[in-house]
C-alpha cells in the first residue's frame, strides 16, 4: 500500500500524544483542532499558479506535482487527483491509496487536473475538472 498522510480514526498520533499526557495539571485538549489546523496547512491557494499554457514544461509539472495520478497517449496527458481545503482556498495532490483487490483509491479527491503536453513537452493546454460522486 502507498503510504498516505491519511490518517485512520482508530490510529490518530497527534490525539493519542494529547491523550498520553493527560493530568490534573495540564488541560486536556481535544486533537481535532490539531486535526484541522494540518489539514489546512496541506492545501495552498498558489500550487497551481505555477501552470501556463505554452510556456510550462513537462518537467517543471513533475517537480511541483511530483508523479501523475495517470499518464495516457504516450505521457502526451497526465492526470493529477487534487483535494481542496476551503480554510485557506487551497489545492493539493491526493495520494493513492490501494482497495482491498488492489485498485487504485483516491480519497479526498475533488477534482481531476488534467494536463496535455505537445511533443516537445510543453503545456498547450490544461483543466481542473470537479469530480463527481
Amino acid at each position: 500500500m502507498a503510504s498516505s498522510s491519511f490518517k485512520r480514526p482508530h490510529s490518530d498520533p497527534v490525539k493519542d500524544k494529547f491523550h498520553e499526557h493527560k493530568s490534573s495539571d495540564h488541560p486536556v485538549v481535544d486533537g481535532s483542532a490539531c486535526r484541522l489546523r494540518d489539514r489546512a496547512a496541506r492545501g495552498r491557494a498558489d500550487l497551481l499558479n505555477f501552470l501556463a499554457d505554452g510556456k510550462t514544461t513537462k518537467e517543471e509539472v513533475l517537480v511541483q506535482l511530483g508523479q501523475p495520478s495517470g499518464k495516457f497517449e504516450q505521457e502526451k496527458i497526465l492526470t493529477y487527483q487534487l483535494g481542496y481545503e476551503s480554510g485557506n482556498n487551497g489545492y493539493y495532490v491526493v495520494e493513492r491509496e490501494s482497495s482491498w483487490n488492489n485498485e487504485p483509491v483516491w480519497l479526498n479527491t475533488q477534482y481531476s487536473l488534467v494536463l496535455v503536453f505537445d511533443g516537445q513537452n510543453i503545456l498547450r493546454r490544461h483543466s481542473l475538472v470537479e469530480v463527481t460522486r
